[in-house]
């Protein structure tokens, strides 16, 4: 019973968490069109950024969260340091990089480039037009976490800045509303259950009147 009420919690919470933080990405408004320098910490919702990207610093992390430095595939998930279109040169030294978004990619293979990158390849600063979605929960967070660690090392001000999810955009609004309501009922039916739970508990040891 305890391990049926915990997977309930869980999936419940779970459920509505993402259900209302997708309500939310749809009350921020239709797409917005920014620069990569006008993205600050306070830039959230479904964006189109032009800007850098830097790939000659790129990480990627595979879904057991390791950093890949071999063979490449499409399970990986990859870490995209962005700067402004401006700071696009190749030999820009990455401490005086001016980073306004970290984004997270799901092109790990790179159209069929995964053997390229296993004996080393790096593919240089590229200008991008980038769409995607910024803040509301989105993004693989544990990921995340690795590629921010391992990116610090030479860009420390990388833990300041925004994840950017490529090519992630605002699902069905019915589809979000849904998502909260299984939460909430699953919470209900977990309410009920404990109150259930209470009242044989009681039942059981309540001593018998006297005569």
């Amino acid at each position: 019973m305890g391990a049926l009420c915990g997977a309930i919690a869980i999936g419940s919470g779970l459920a509505l968490y993402v259900g209302i933080q997708e309500v939310r990405l749809h009350r921020s408004g239709p797409r917005r069109e920014l620069l990569a320098e006008e993205i600050d910490g306070r830039t959230a919702g479904w964006v189109q950024v032009l800007g850098c990207a830097r790939h000659e610093l790129e990480v990627a992390v595979s879904s057991d969260g390791t950093v890949v430095t071999g063979l490449r595939d499409a399970r990986d998930l990859l870490y995209i340091p962005l700067t402004s279109a401006s700071q696009c040169e190749e030999d820009t030294p990455a401490e005086s990089l001016q980073v306004r978004a970290l984004v997270e990619s799901a092109d790990a293979a790179h159209q069929g480039l995964g053997a390229l990158y296993a004996q080393g390849y790096r593919a240089p600063p590229t200008r991008v037009i980038i769409e995607g979605v910024i803040g509301f929960g989105v993004g693989d967070g544990r990921r995340e976490h690795i590629a921010r660690r391992e990116l610090g090392q030479k860009l420390p001000a990388l833990r300041e800045v925004p994840l950017l999810v490529k090519d992630r955009r605002p699902g069905s609004k019915v589809a979000a509303w849904a998502t909260a309501m299984v939460g909430v009922h699953g919470l209900l039916l977990l309410g009920l259950l404990g109150v259930l739970a209470l009242r044989r508990l009681r039942a059981r040891t309540q001593l018998p009147l006297e005569e």
